[in-house]
């Protein structure tokens, strides 16, 4: 049994709860006597037991929830429930599906590459020598590259500068309405406690010469990026006049800072994080505006089904959307903007905080400074090209691969469909 469209039945954790279809299909089993299987964005055990103990379900669909645990049902035979990969309900597998490439997922960066890759989910080939990796940077990357490194029985260490382990999925996790994204950290963060032959250092910064003295067979930098405060995004490459001095970041919100209203947001990214902050400062009781160069606000939010309640949730909140509209500059507490398309001017939008949201840079210092004392090693992660937290955890688990020599050279893959000739 269903209740509507995919859009709502392949609901994000963003604004869909577990389980959420329980109110409008529990009657269903108690006029028939047929088994009952239904779906609604689950992913705990305890969700999924819970509805068939109460007798609203017989059996549960959970594809998403199987995609970022393929082993999900031999888990729950077994009691492990602390080993399951739990679907974080970002939907990174339908935007594969709605743009038409390999399945992806942002907890298992194994999926679609059993078997041209000969990745397991689950298992890593021993290495062939045992040796010791440094991994600065406890981020999504760093965190799966750790795992696979460990796994293969190389004797890992993770450094990380903040005091808290996680990198930018522990602090995005704090906005409204992403706190399930803390899995992503969370389940690594819980496999490499369990391992003898891992140590994970929080409040660590190291510099090139400390890395160096650490002696380590191998280094992986998994350090990051930062958004750019300059105002140079996706659709305009160069910097705002104006911007560099006065605009806050996401990075300055996660870190603490306090936001004055109103507050005027460029959005020159298009994904979740400006209307994701948007929603945040005006729970916090500020006027919002958010301002878009593009037609329509975070049209990438399209590919994961999220846009239109996206849409509606910022107009619940009353927060005011300027599509269609391009920033020229910021002065005396207002933004000058035209329109996108013809260039006409309009009237400025004023605010007491300017916050830009447009693109992140990683810090290439730390590897410029290794490489000036030739120690090698690898960039990877958004230190190496920001990006989703789906595509920085393929990063880390890629890069893992190939210092293990577990990865095929470029155009070496196994064929998705094999051709027997006869």
């Amino acid at each position: 049994v269903n209740i509507s469209g995919w859009s709502r039945d392949s609901g994000t954790s963003r604004y869909d709860a577990e389980g959420f279809q329980e109110e409008f299909v529990s009657f269903v089993r108690q006029v028939t006597g047929k088994p009952v299987l239904g779906v609604g964005r689950f992913t705990s055990p305890d969700t999924m037991v819970s509805q068939i103990r109460r007798g609203v379900l017989d059996l549960i669909g959970s594809a998403r929830a199987s995609i970022a645990d393929p082993f999900l049902p031999r888990k729950l035979r077994e009691g492990r429930i602390d080993d399951i990969r739990e679907c974080i309900g970002c939907n990174m597998c339908v935007a594969a599906e709605t743009i038409g490439v390999e399945l992806r997922c942002t907890q298992n960066p194994t999926i679609s590459e059993e078997w041209r890759r000969d990745w397991h989910p689950e298992r890593v080939p021993a290495a062939n020598t045992r040796e010791h990796v440094l991994i600065v940077g406890s981020g999504p990357a760093g965190l799966e590259a750790a795992l696979v490194l460990a796994r293969a029985g190389h004797h890992v260490t993770v450094t990380e500068a903040r005091e808290e382990l996680g990198g930018r999925v522990t602090r995005e996790a704090r906005i409204k309405g992403l706190s399930a994204w803390r899995r992503v950290a969370d389940y690594r963060l819980y496999q490499l406690r369990q391992m003898a032959n891992v140590d994970l250092y929080s409040g660590s910064a190291v510099d090139a010469e400390a890395i160096a003295e650490f002696e380590a067979d191998h280094v992986l930098l998994a350090t990051g990026a930062t958004w750019r405060r300059d105002g140079a995004g996706r659709s305009r490459l160069t910097p705002i006049d104006g911007f560099e001095d006065v605009a806050a970041t996401p990075d300055d919100i996660l870190d603490g800072m306090e936001i004055r209203g109103p507050v005027v947001i460029y959005d020159d990214d298009h994904y979740y994080m400006a209307n994701a902050l948007a929603v945040d400062l005006a729970v916090r009781g500020l006027e919002v505006q958010i301002v878009t160069p593009l037609p329509t606000l975070a049209p990438w939010m399209a590919q994961t089904l999220e846009q239109p309640r996206m849409i509606a949730e910022l107009k619940s909140y009353g927060v005011r959307m300027h599509p269609n509209t391009a920033a020229i500059g910021w002065a005396n507490g207002a933004l000058s903007v035209v329109r996108s398309d013809t260039g006409e001017e309009l009237p400025a939008i004023g605010g007491a905080t300017l916050l830009s949201v447009t693109v992140r840079m990683p810090d290439p210092s730390l590897s410029e400074a290794l490489a000036a004392r030739g120690s090698a090693h690898r960039v990877i992660g958004d230190a190496d090209a920001p990006g989703t937290i789906q595509l920085v955890v393929f990063s880390g688990h890629r890069n893992a691969r190939e210092l293990l020599g577990q990865e095929p050279a470029p155009g070496h893959f196994k064929r998705e469909r094999p051709t027997l000739f006869y």
